[in-house]
């Protein structure tokens, strides 16, 4: 078997040319520089040398001379396979030591065979040119080899300079946070991008540990991965950990570890790779958010429908009750009951309030005028021990969102800074014309451009920021269980984002916290204020009452017709057509449950208007999630009354529609 010795440096080039040449036939011997093949060649003469020429230790130039001044090696044939002598003159220098062949890399590897097997040909025949033209070893021929391996040098040295100056460039401008850390965990090198994650100088860096850059909770995540990556078994770690800075904030960071060992084989380091992820983190937050309030509000709309009649039903009657003579104690029992009812419809809103299922009925506001009408209301609410400061912005610009929403928002904001000051304090109300820019409307997933913000500061606890991440969570609260639900905030975050707007919030403990709410301005100017409504509205006009539920249509039929209504009632949709077919006289109002089985409220509207265009509707719901809802009454225009409601807020509403 004809046996090879090839030399190179590379391991992927050992690895390339033993593959070709086993894969041939040949027997392969490799070294790694000129001093190991002379050494391996004296042990075992081969047939043919494969030689590189930039190596270490010795050089090809210096093998092939030492090769052909050898008696037992100079008649192996010697082929070049150069990647770095590549000139003309190069190759001339090693035909005249004594080459047999000048090969550059890379080469297709049936061409480098048939360079081998050309040159074992020629050595066959007695033809090789190292035997034709014996070697030179002339001062001249030193002297050139002299320039070309300082030229080499040389080019080598600067090729290095710029690779390093690439490397460190890389290093310093990548976006992304690099550290190589000891298996201590001692930072021997960081770049600039950790450094300002951080809020750290460098040799502030140097001097602690990168475990001790990570948040409490993560700092021995990683050790058992660390471990198997020095013994062998494992060759990365990535992770998301909290990174503290130096201001004592922290922010999140993907983590990506791996192993290194210098050149040399020495001691091993690590090698991290820090990508800031808080802002991603954030919005996932945001979507936790958003689902978990969309979860709840799914809930609260599945119930709301059902419990909204049975509440009306209860309020409804309640109030009849007290409106007939009854001893004390059972007055105190009837208005026991119509409290509780209260109470629950109360909670019935907040729910679908901070879920954003609540239908709304927004008009155009001046947010100022709506602080003062509250501030006396607002003082009773929060006590005399906390004092209340108003400070209206100037030509404040309206806002057009649902009052009842704003008003209960502003009271559980109020009531949020009262419990945060036990001892009392101060609340300050503050309005002002503000321009969101395009960074604070992509961080709060709403529109730039002007808004009209509400600030709320108290001078209460504060709040940690770990309370801060949760505070408009569904049913979070830090009171005691039966001082809140932990739906007041969840109802205005929910509020706010329905009315198009955003809220923020800034608060550190013991100094205190700043509710900003920012509601998009509009061109329109709000309305005059009208007349106050009648105290107990009445009239003669005939009533289509439409209810599939039996109770609440009993009571809103009583209701309507002790008030001197004429009232045609039917169980849905198909039942008012037939008992509209059968009325001879003229339907004035149509009031009508929305959601219904076979006809909803949308649908019968439409059908009774082809016989008589000029009815009015009035439409009523316990459940606003429904699509139908939204749809019909978005269409229609016609007015709507949320459920529950009690007679004479039944009965007003029937007049302000009568009387458009």
């Amino acid at each position: 078997m004809t046996r090879v010795l090839i030399v190179d440096d590379h391991e992927a080039n050992l690895y390339f040319l033993r593959s070709l040449l086993e894969g041939h036939g040949y027997g392969v011997d490799a070294a790694r520089h000129g001093g190991e093949a002379l050494v391996r060649a004296r042990q075992r003469r081969p047939d043919l040398v494969i030689s590189d020429l930039l190596m270490p230790v010795m050089d090809g130039y210096s093998l092939l001379r030492h090769w052909r001044s050898d008696d037992r090696l100079k008649a192996v044939p010697f082929v070049v396979y150069t990647a770095t002598y590549t000139e003309p003159r190069d190759e001339r220098l090693a035909m005249a030591f004594g080459a047999d062949a000048f090969v550059v890399k890379p080469c297709e590897p049936e061409a480098l065979m048939a360079h081998v097997t050309g040159v074992l040909a020629l050595q066959a025949r007695g033809a090789l040119p190292s035997a034709v033209q014996p070697p030179q070893d002339s001062p001249t021929l030193l002297h050139d080899y002299n320039e070309v391996l300082v030229r080499k040098l040389e080019q080598k040295a600067r090729e290095a300079e710029e690779s390093e100056q690439r490397f460190r460039e890389t290093f310093e401008q990548v976006a992304v946070g690099l550290a190589h850390v000891d298996p201590d965990g001692r930072l021997l090198w960081v770049n600039a991008k950790l450094g300002a994650m951080t809020g750290y100088s460098r040799d502030e860096l140097r001097e602690q540990t990168f475990w001790a850059l990570a948040a409490p909770e993560h700092r021995g995540a990683g050790d058992a991965a660390r471990q198997e990556m020095l013994a062998g078994v494992r060759a990365l770690y990535s992770a998301e950990k909290r990174f503290r800075r130096k201001d004592g904030s922290f922010f999140w960071g993907n983590v990506l570890t791996t192993l290194a060992r210098d050149a040399a084989g020495g001691a091993p380091y690590f090698v991290s790779v820090i990508l800031d992820i808080t802002e991603r983190k954030r919005l996932e937050d945001q979507l936790r958010q958003a689902q978990k309030m969309e979860a709840v509000g799914r809930l609260a709309g599945g119930v709301a429908h059902d419990f909204n009649n049975l509440l009306t039903i209860i309020s409804g009657y309640s109030d009849m009750l007290m409106t007939v003579p009854l001893g004390d104690a059972d007055r105190e029992a009837v208005s026991a009951i119509r409290d509780a009812s209260e109470r629950a419809a109360a909670l019935t809103r907040q729910l679908l309030g901070f879920s954003r299922q609540t239908i709304l009925q927004p008009k155009v506001l001046d947010l100022n005028a709506v602080v003062a009408d509250m501030a006396k209301m607002l003082h009773r609410l929060i006590g005399a021990d906390v004092q209340l400061g108003v400070v209206p912005g100037r030509d404040l610009r309206p806002v057009k969102v649902d009052p009842s929403q704003l008003d209960q928002a502003i009271v559980n904001l109020a009531v949020n800074a009262r419990d945060a000051m036990p001892e009392g304090g101060s609340l300050r109300i503050e309005t002002a014309n503000v321009v969101l820019s395009e960074a604070h409307a992509a961080a709060h997933l709403c529109q730039p451009g002007p808004h009209v913000m509400l600030a709320m500061t108290d001078t209460g606890c504060g709040m940690t920021p770990d309370v801060q991440a949760r505070i408009f969570e569904p049913f979070f609260t830090t009171k005691e269980i039966s001082k809140g639900t932990g739906l007041g905030l969840s109802m205005v975050f929910g509020a706010v984002q329905q009315s198009q707007g955003s809220i923020d919030v800034e608060s550190e403990p013991g100094r205190g916290t700043i509710f900003r709410i920012y509601l998009p301005a509009v061109d329109e100017q709000p309305a005059e204020a009208g007349e106050v409504a009648r105290p107990d509205s009445r009239g003669a006009e005939t009533i289509l009452l439409v209810e599939d539920e039996g109770g609440v249509r009993e009571l809103a039929a009583r209701s309507l017709r002790s008030r001197g209504y004429t009232v045609l009632a039917a169980a849905d949709g198909v039942d008012a057509l037939r008992v509209a077919e059968s009325c001879d006289g003229r339907l004035d109002l149509l009031v009508t449950d929305v959601v219904m089985p076979r006809l909803g409220g949308p649908e019968l509207v439409a059908k009774l208007r082809t016989r008589y265009p000029h009815i009015k509707a009035l439409l009523m719901s316990g459940y606003t999630d429904d699509a139908v809802v939204r749809r019909g009454i978005g269409e229609a225009g016609d007015a709507f009354l949320q459920k529950p409601y009690t007679p004479h807020g039944l009965a007003q509403k029937v007049r302000d529609v009568l009387d458009v």
